[in-house]
């Protein structure tokens, strides 16, 4: 956390000195006391701006901030708030107690005040609008194929008769649960993409079958003999599905498999991701990397619902029985060993919905068994020696690898100066280390302190044999440093080391060493652990932090991590060169590290893509575990003059050169965060889903400033209807992008809203034109350079505002603006403006009404949030005069000394209904004159008009179109004028609503050809 702060803190040279004082600190020194909050809270100060005495508004540049370095999701509070805007106090709040649940564990009592600060929406007064939360099940419905994307796999699917057809074989037990086995049927028969075959395998069928299109197979013992004899016949499907009573597969599971099919047509076994329901709840989700032989060797990870080719299983003779539910997996060894693991192949999605979680099953006894004797046989067929250790973890195993001889491993250690922590590696690893065999190549680059030099000299005077000391007199590369030493290296075996890491184990070289001679593997790395116990990494994520980042960074030392993969032996993207061992051999074909590109960052990293391009593996060996300071040295920048971090132009290198493996990591679950410690669900993909097959739509990323009106009616609205459509796909973000997330969907349109203020802007929207060829447009729905004085928003606008806009909108390719005024006022900013008016999405205001004369006097409203005071006071003095004639109903902002009935503001989801429900008779929508809101959209009117209620509004630019409505001056004589005669004639009045309505849902829903403007908005012209 502390090395990612110093890119965010550059500007601030308070801060920095802060950072650079804790940075330089031993970890077991660092302590969370009184001056470390003030300096936490300096960072915060930093980023926040004022608005007004008691109120504080953060910017967006906290806000990506938190997302970078803490990974905590801040949502920015952006400028529309009608009905639908946020009180920043609760906010605030909230936003406190996000981060003290994340950093809880590392926090002392005496902060414990943070715990439970939030202010409820009922007590933080008027006008407060819920922010959106996230859960698990948010995020089985964010992953949910819309109806649009069903209609165009099932499309692709079908035009592609190689995809195969699909069964299902339900094996039973002995006494299968009838109401189990129902809700199996239930899932098959509800599939989007149809099965060709369900098959029902037992020795007994159940006492009372339900109904259905399928086959009952009688079973004298194992399944597999009568799935063979089903097999052999010409109506077998091409695959099959296995699964038990209780599994649900989802309605579009059928089709997920089909659309991987069309993507990766070699795979012959298939597995797909899983999760529990509990009380009708999806929850559990156990999303699984692609195949991983060494994980696999460890458990059976791809769980009993593996899918499998029929010619596959009859071309092996099919499926041994002796491995019970373990039988297809022995299929899937098999397969491997004949022809490499791209026959099997991996749904990224949850597919199936299971009672028994896979530990759960992996704990049956039975299971654990046949696991272990699957992995043996594997074992035999291949000729490996290797021993299976128990590791007293339910149905999980540790492979130990016998060393052939006692090959000579050369231990590179590149150091300077820091004696203390040179003495530590240098003297552990000599006391503790059990494997002998080994040479110690210390590389000086330049040391000056003395006693760090005089401790070399000792060394060197020593005339030990199994101890070296070089010399490098040349400037810090850590890539050229270990080429260096290489070359003088004895070892048929190379060890990469850090000169601040200490042995803790005595097997942890010989570990190692066992992995390192297996022929297949061409990288090993080791777990490290902070001083105090945290993990420091476990392998390197592809991908994470925007380059390559430390998976588990921070988790407590006593946690196994998700799906047990802290503690589990696996192959990995890379591992770190903090501790990485490979056989010279393989270091010699690759080259060894490149110095010209990656001297000091991310050498390992090209390296070990290298290793895996050349196709070895890369183990990270779970069981070997080192003490490490994490890069103790390179933190004292200002001693060796090196950056702690990698520059632009150094993460610009890794991405020239490996951006597809980068975006795409194997062992990596795309649905997890791209921020470490990551392993967990995140919100920030979400909602993007991977381009259809053959890409037949214009693929689209959109952000959208914030969960309010702005983001939902000039990004999320005009996005689903478009997709709906089937004019586009691609997804949805709050905020911004992973430039990795980015590069991964390959997007022909990025659309960035609210973004031109974001910390690196300028730099994204470089990257995402430049790396992935994509166009960037900047959407805007107000005229941000000249806010109402009396607006709320004024204040929190940046002293640089007409700066950053401009130079965030002079690098994108063109802006999308939601009125021709607004275009007309940014005519100078930018060559290409684009148009796109606001609509409304059918589904929720297409079918609205509010009730009419509910009282005893007629009811006028006003609906609008906190920023619109200004516009209010228009008609003030109206309101007051005429509070004994009317009832008047406000939403969203309560004037003043006005006698009224107030609703509070709702969350956007709710705002249609709840403005319906106001049952207003007459609305009144004033807008004061200025150039604000003269650029302003019809959105208010289009809102109320598809409720039924007649208007009578400000006579302005944006309100001059072609809607029913009453317009007039801003005068009092004019509003009381048309106020008075709109409540002489109630009837009218009422069909005035009517005509309204009418005109709303006819002209200005966002669908058919009201869509073509947003269509030649967003697209680039042919």
């Amino acid at each position: 956390m502390l090395l990612n702060l110093r890119k965010w803190l550059a500007d601030d040279p308070a801060c920095l000195k802060g950072l650079n004082k804790y940075a330089a600190s031993n970890i077991d020194d660092l302590v969370f006391d009184a001056n470390f909050l003030k300096w936490f809270i300096d960072i915060i100060k930093a980023f926040e701006s004022r608005a007004k005495i008691g109120e504080t508004l953060l910017s967006r540049r906290f806000s990506n901030f938190c997302a970078d370095v803490l990974d905590v999701d801040v949502q920015h509070d952006d400028k529309k708030a009608s009905g639908r805007g946020g009180d920043r106090l609760s906010q605030g709040l909230a936003w406190l107690d996000e981060l003290n649940a994340k950093f809880q564990d590392t926090l002392p009592d005496d902060i414990g005040r943070w715990k439970g600060a939030t202010v409820s929406a009922g007590s933080a007064g008027p006008g407060v609008v819920p922010q959106p939360t996230w859960s698990v099940a948010d995020w089985f419905k964010d992953r949910a194929p819309s109806a649009a994307r069903i209609r165009l796999l099932q499309s692709l699917v079908n035009a592609h008769p190689d995809v195969g057809t699909l069964g299902a074989v339900v094996v039973l037990p002995d006494e299968p649960e009838p109401e189990s086995l129902s809700r199996t049927l239930a899932s098959l028969y509800a599939q989007s993409q149809p099965l060709h075959k369900i098959w029902l395998i037992g020795k007994t069928a159940p006492a009372t079958l339900p109904d259905g299109n399928f086959e009952y197979l009688p079973a004298e013992s194992h399944w597999s003999q009568p799935l063979a004899d089903q097999i052999s016949q010409a109506q077998a499907p091409d695959f099959i599905w296995i699964l038990y009573p209780g599994d649900q597969l989802l309605p579009h599971a059928a089709l997920l498999f089909g659309e991987y099919r069309l993507r990766h047509p070699d795979p012959l076994v298939w597995y797909a991701d899983e999760a529990m329901l509990e009380d009708g709840v999806p929850g559990k989700p156990m999303l699984k990397p692609d195949f991983n032989l060494d994980l696999l060797r460890s458990y059976p990870y791809m769980g009993r619902n593996l899918i499998l080719s029929t010619a596959a299983v009859q071309a092996v003779g099919g499926l041994q029985d002796a491995y019970g539910q373990l039988a297809a997996q022995d299929l899937a060894w098999r397969l491997v060993e004949q022809a490499g693991p791209q026959l099997v192949g991996h749904i990224p999605e949850v597919a199936v919905y299971t009672d028994q979680q896979l530990f759960s099953w992996l704990a049956n006894a039975d299971v654990a068994s046949h696991a272990r004797s699957v992995t043996q046989a594997h074992l035999d067929r291949i000729g490996s020696t290797a021993t299976i250790q128990a590791t007293g973890r339910v149905g999980e195993s540790r492979l130990e690898y016998p060393i052939s001889g006692e090959p000579l491993v050369s231990i590179i250690i590149p150091t300077r100066d820091q004696l203390p922590v040179l003495r530590a590696c240098v003297e552990s690893l000599m006391e503790k280390t059990a494997y002998t065999r080994y040479e110690l190549l210390i590389v000086d680059n330049g040391s000056q302190d003395k006693a760090a030099v005089q401790f070399l000299q000792q060394l060197e005077a020593m005339g030990l044999e199994q101890v070296r000391i070089l010399r490098w007199p040349h400037p810090f590369s850590f890539s050229a440093i270990n080429n260096f030493a290489a070359k003088q290296a004895r070892g048929d075996v190379l060890l990469f080391l850090n000169n601040d890491t200490e042995v803790i184990d005595p097997e942890w070289l010989g570990l190692m060493l066992g992995h390192a001679l297996r022929p297949e593997v061409g990288a090993v790395g080791a777990r490290l652990d902070y001083l105090d116990g945290r993990v420091q990494h476990a392998g390197l994520v592809l991908g994470m932090d925007n380059s390559v980042g430390f998976g588990f960074r921070g988790e407590s030392d006593q946690t196994q991590g998700y799906m047990n993969r802290l503690v589990t032996t696996q192959n990995v993207g890379a591992v770190s060169a903090s501790c990485m061992m490979m056989r010279r051999d393989v270091y010699q074909e690759l080259g060894g590290f490149d110095e010209t590109d990656f001297p000091v960052f991310y050498g390992d990293a090209d390296l070990c893509l290298r290793v895996t391009q050349a196709g070895y593996l890369i183990t990270q060996a779970a069981e070997v575990r080192l003490k490490h300071m994490g890069g103790a040295t390179r933190l004292l920048t200002e001693q060796f003059g090196q950056d702690a971090l990698p520059n632009l132009e150094q993460s610009d290198r890794l991405y020239a050169k490996w951006l597809p493996k980068l975006v795409d990591d194997p062992s990596y679950h795309p649905a997890f965060g791209r921020l470490s410690p990551g392993f967990s669900l995140s919100r920030e993909a979400s909602r993007i889903h991977r381009p259809l097959p053959g890409r037949p739509l214009p693929v689209v990323l959109a952000s959208h400033g914030d969960w309010q009106g702005c983001g939902h009616y000039r990004i999320i609205h005009p996005f689903q209807a478009l997709e709906s459509e089937g004019r586009l796909e691609g997804g949805l973000k709050d905020g911004n992008f992973h430039f990795t997330d980015v590069a991964g969907s390959q997007p022909d349109v990025v659309i960035l809203q609210g973004a031109w203020g974001n910390q690196g802007i300028l730099d994204e929207i470089r990257r995402i034109q430049d790396a992935v060829g994509a166009k960037v447009l900047l959407e805007f729905d107000d005229y941000l350079p000249n806010v109402p004085v009396r607006s709320i928003h004024r204040r929190a606008m940046p002293k640089d505002l007409i700066k950053l806009m401009r130079r965030a909108i002079e690098r994108v390719d063109w802006l999308v603006v939601s009125t021709p005024a607004l275009a007309e006022e940014y005519s100078a900013w930018h060559p290409e403006i684009r148009v796109a008016c606001n609509g409304l999405p059918k589904n929720v205001w297409g079918n609205l009404s509010g009730q009419r004369r509910t009282g005893k006097k007629l009811r006028l409203g006003w609906a609008g949030g906190n920023s619109h005071t200004g516009d209010l006071a228009v008609i003030r003095t109206l309101i007051k005069d005429m509070e004994d004639e009317v009832d008047w109903v406000f939403m969203g902002m309560q004037p003043e000394d006005i006698r009224c009935e107030f609703h509070p503001g709702v969350e956007i989801s709710k705002y249609p209904a709840a403005l319906a429900a106001l049952n207003l008779d007459l609305a009144l929508v004033p807008l004061e004159m200025n150039q604000f809101n003269r650029s302003k959209s019809n959105l208010r009117l289009l809102e109320l008009g598809a409720c039924g209620v007649p208007i009578i509004c400000t006579d302005i630019e944006p309100y001059r179109c072609d809607l029913p409505v009453t317009r007039v001056r801003n005068r009092y004589q004019d509003w009381e004028k048309a106020v008075r005669e709109h409540l002489a004639e109630p009837e009218a009045l009422a069909r005035q609503g009517d005509a309204l309505q009418a005109a709303v849902r006819q002209s200005w829903m966002l669908e058919g050809a009201f869509l073509d403007q947003w269509v030649a908005a967003w697209l680039p012209r042919p």
